[in-house]
């Protein structure tokens, strides 16, 4: 499947601001020229999403796709797959992080949460965890029993706070209740979390399969509109034009 070119995220293209507080911000830019691994290994394009945090804590910064991707009886399968690439410049341990939000309108309980991916909470267990590698790209991919998440609170699950426990989506199935299956994917969005001060990070190449909502989003900066050849003279044949009806007037 070739890749959706994402130039905005105002969300004319589906992409906009899912979760951005004061103090986070967001936007799409060229590395060309920023050189080391941040440009000579970008996985796409020239372009990628950047993500910064001030230096409070309460800052945020996360972009995102809100569309009905399928049930989740449906997608979350032996066909389900997630991936992006992500670039962290260093400081804090946190990088970029993946989240995914589902929803169930008839479920008695807390129908809506997320399931969050963390590069650091990436250990050999559900309690293990990493330093996310600094100052490369790196491609995270997801499935079914392929990557940790931990939850925010939904069927019948109350929330994880950051984790432990990490689960993958395999083991998440079986600790909600046995009506999540109904619920849908309704989100999918990247960003850097509160409590990640003066964080820089990028993410960039999204790809997500087997489900109704299949797609791959590249990030590129709009390209500049080259002026005409001939705007110019016509610029300077206007000024002189003034020029002489004022020496008339005067």
């Amino acid at each position: 499947m070739s890749a959706e070119i994402i130039t905005t995220l105002d969300g004319s293209q589906g992409w906009r601001s899912t979760d951005t507080r004061p103090g986070g911000d967001f936007e799409i830019v060229d590395l060309t020229g920023m050189g080391g691994n941040l440009e000579n290994n970008q996985p796409a394009g020239t372009g990628a999403v950047k993500l910064t945090t001030d230096s409070t804590n309460a800052a945020k910064a996360e972009v995102g796709v809100v569309k009905d991707f399928g049930k989740v009886s449906d997608i979350l399968n032996g066909n389900f797959s997630l991936s992006y690439s992500w670039f962290d410049t260093g400081g804090a341990v946190a990088a970029p992080s993946l989240k995914l939000a589902f929803y169930s309108a008839s479920f008695a309980g807390d129908g809506y949460g997320q399931l969050i991916y963390e590069p650091y909470a990436q250990g050999v267990d559900e309690k293990s965890y990493i330093t996310p590698t600094q100052g490369d790209w790196v491609t995270a991919s997801v499935d079914l029993n392929n990557g940790r998440f931990w939850n925010t609170g939904m069927f019948g699950v109350g929330s994880s706070y950051a984790g432990p426990p990490n689960y993958t989506l395999g083991e998440w199935l079986s600790e909600f209740d046995a009506e999540f299956s109904d619920a849908s994917l309704v989100g999918l969005s990247l960003g850097i979390g509160s409590y990640n001060p003066d964080e820089t990070g990028y993410v960039d190449w999204v790809s997500i399969s087997g489900t109704e909502a299949d797609g791959t989003y590249d990030f590129e900066a709009p390209a500049a509109v080259p002026l005409p050849a001939s705007l110019p003279l016509i610029l300077l044949g206007m000024g002189a034009f003034g020029l002489a009806r004022g020496r008339r007037r005067a």
